[in-house]
């Protein structure tokens, strides 16, 4: 009578399962169909080959629980072939690590690469910033001097891409006032013509706040006996702040400058600026 009983068992385990394989191939991939016939072959302990005391409930709430994991493992991955791995105590986890590694070198190569692309960026946007120029002309053809004064008056020529245009030309337009913080090259050519003698000028700079000028550099020519013509040219770097103000200032009397468009000019070049160094920091 038990063996009767244990045979018929085994058959209904059996049609159990192929009901389970049935369900499986229908609705799963090969992939989750072998994992989930690994999950259904782990070892039980209570087999009837490890007990012959095993009934029909027991059986019967085993199976459930297997398909009810399967389904829910379907469920979760929406039928695609991306399981989780099923470790058991005789599975290594190597697997498992290499896939984290290559994540995570993934990961890295994006964040390189979002990195590079802010660092080009930085370096189109410093090119872009600077240097910027400005560049005086005369508004007058020509200039008699007779006596010690500022040469002027000024305009600026025309410059669209690199122009430099935080300035005011104040003082009757004969003196340039910076409205920005930075490092500046100025440079300037005075073109003198007449009787042959000796010329010469200062570039003198007013700082905002205080009544003092100072001498920034001079420019000294004298032309030849024979010649008529002379001109005389002249830089420095220096920092300006906001509000400073340049001159030009003839030295002797009784000079006749050439301010065309050509011979005399003077020149501002912003090299750099205190807001062009907090954007590079940024």
């Amino acid at each position: 009578m038990s063996r009767n009983f244990a045979i018929l068992t085994l058959k209904y385990e059996r049609l159990n399962r192929n009901i389970n394989n049935i369900n499986l191939r229908q609705y799963t991939t090969p992939i989750i169909r072998q994992k989930s016939i690994n999950i259904k072959e782990l070892p039980s302990t209570n087999t009837i080959a490890d007990n012959n005391k095993i009934d029909d409930d027991e059986n019967d709430n085993i199976t459930k629980q297997r398909f009810v994991r399967s389904i829910e493992m379907l469920n979760e991955y929406n039928g695609t072939d991306k399981m989780p791995m099923i470790i058991d105590k005789n599975q290594n986890d190597t697997d498992l690590w290499s896939d984290s590694r290559a994540g995570r070198s993934r990961r890295d190569d994006g964040r390189g690469k979002q990195r590079r692309k802010f660092k080009r960026r930085l370096k189109r946007s410093r090119r872009r910033l600077g240097p910027l120029v400005a560049t005086f002309v005369g508004a007058v053809p020509e200039q008699h001097v007779t006596d010690t004064v500022y040469i002027g008056p000024w305009v600026k020529r025309n410059e669209s891409r690199y122009g430099f245009n935080k300035f005011h030309l104040v003082e009757d337009k004969r003196s340039i006032e910076v409205t920005v913080n930075g490092l500046f090259m100025i440079s300037a050519q005075i073109y003198y013509y007449g009787e042959p003698s000796h010329y010469s000028y200062w570039i003198l700079l007013t700082s905002e706040g205080t009544s003092l000028t100072r001498k920034i550099i001079k420019c000294a020519t004298v032309s030849a006996v024979t010649a008529t013509e002379a001109s005389c040219y002249t830089s420095v770097i220096l920092p300006l702040r906001r509000g400073d103000r340049l001159h030009i200032q003839q030295q002797e009397r009784d000079r006749l400058i050439n301010l065309r468009e050509g011979h005399s000019y003077i020149q501002l070049m912003l090299l750099s600026s205190d807001q062009q160094k907090r954007r590079a920091s940024t």
